[in-house]
């Protein structure tokens, strides 16, 4: 996690995080749009949605990265 933005950095490492899981298909267009994510424009979005491996439980989860060119701030430990 870093600083200045809140949010998730694609690198290796862990983050705490909620699952919430989706019935419906088309509330995806809405939480891509709150998460400042346009696949049109892919990585040039605020953050970046893309499907991830949890460790626990061991299932595939949607994460919501911050996007590659939004400047980052001062990376702090959260574990």
């Amino acid at each position: 996690m870093q600083r200045d933005y809140p949010g998730v950095l694609e690198q290796p490492g862990l983050v705490q995080v909620e699952i919430f899981r989706v019935l419906d298909e088309s509330v995806w267009a809405i939480l891509d749009r709150y998460e400042g994510y346009d696949p049109r424009i892919g990585k040039n979005s605020l953050f970046v949605r893309k499907a991830v491996a949890l460790v626990r439980p061991r299932v595939y989860a949607w994460v919501y990265f911050l996007g590659a060119c939004i400047r980052h701030g001062r990376f702090i430990e959260m574990l």
